[in-house]
């Protein structure tokens, strides 16, 4: 649940002007009830996620995987986006040696 929340939240962040989806900072601290912070993730390396969950849909597992690693190379100051991509490639990883 937590997971297709998360993606939510991403999704929305490709929609330029939206806000994030929780009243949490950005680092983790709550903030005044009421209050939605805007989260600021790389552009490249969102546009390089989608594609890669494309890919990963399809089956096209090798070109899912180059997808996630420009993600998160383009991700260089985002935690939450970097872990989210680590996991992620993690997982069509095994799906590759799975095939193997």
């Amino acid at each position: 649940m937590q997971r297709i929340f998360l993606i939510f939240c991403l999704g929305a962040a490709l929609i330029p002007g939206m806000t994030a989806c929780s009243s949490k900072s950005y680092y983790g601290g709550a903030t005044e009830p009421g209050v939605i912070r805007t989260v600021d993730h790389n552009p490249v390396s969102l546009l390089n996620y989608k594609q890669a969950r494309i890919y990963s849909a399809q089956g096209r597992y090798e070109l899912a995987r180059e997808q996630y690693l420009l993600a998160y190379a383009a991700a260089e100051g985002d935690p939450v986006l970097r872990s989210t991509l680590a996991q992620e490639l993690k997982a069509v990883d095994m799906m590759l040696r799975t095939m193997r």
